[in-house]
């Protein structure tokens, strides 16, 4: 007899199942038969908790990136400059994204493509967590002196933007130059820009 389990064990056997399905047989084998066969568990557990198998998807590799980076959210981006803090930040985004496997990446193009729920769910969850982010940033270069106005929205949200193209334009990895390319060419000078202008 399967032993019964629940709760945060469940879910992450849950987890371990579809990842491991999406490595070793490809997003199409995602489904909720298979990782509930993989996870010893009833497909009404899984379609009572997510919405499609990418919802699953999503919310497993969120989970295994807060677990290995203690999320991005709640770093310490704190280096004394405001160049420096966006690097950091920056930095462990870039590190993060890297560690998605090149198929779960064609599993969200195809997602995007298909322009489905759970792809715009994720992309509005991660737009408010991202702000509150950048937010301490700003808010520290204010207190420096580095800035005297406030920022857009949408300027503070452009590191996210850009490297998420790099991730879609690189084939899963995000080269470190990028980051330098995108805080000096771009970033700072937007910044900059509106200081200026106001």
């Amino acid at each position: 007899m399967t032993k019964r389990r629940s709760g945060n064990e469940l879910t992450e056997i849950i987890y371990q199942a579809a990842i491991k399905i999406l490595n070793t047989q490809g997003y199409e084998k995602v489904t909720f038969a298979t990782v509930a066969k993989e996870a010893q568990t009833s497909r009404t557990v899984l379609y009572r908790r997510w919405n499609s198998p990418l919802a699953l998807l999503l919310a497993a590799v969120h989970s295994r990136n807060k677990i290995l980076d203690n999320s991005v959210k709640d770093g310490n981006y704190d280096t004394g400059s405001l160049r420096g803090d966006l690097f950091a930040l920056c930095n462990q985004y870039r590190r993060a994204f890297n560690r998605i496997s090149e198929e779960f990446l064609r599993a969200l193009l195809l997602d995007w493509f298909q322009q489905s729920e759970p792809f715009y769910q994720n992309i509005t969850t991660n737009h408010d967590s991202n702000l509150f982010v950048i937010e301490r940033i700003f808010v520290r270069a204010q207190l420096r002196g580095e800035l005297t106005t406030t920022t857009t929205d949408y300027v503070k949200l452009l590191p996210f933007k850009l490297l998420r193209y790099e991730l879609l334009t690189s084939q899963g990895q995000v080269p470190e130059e990028a980051v330098t390319l995108i805080i000096d060419e771009v970033i700072l000078p937007a910044i900059m820009a509106q200081q200026t202008a106001k």
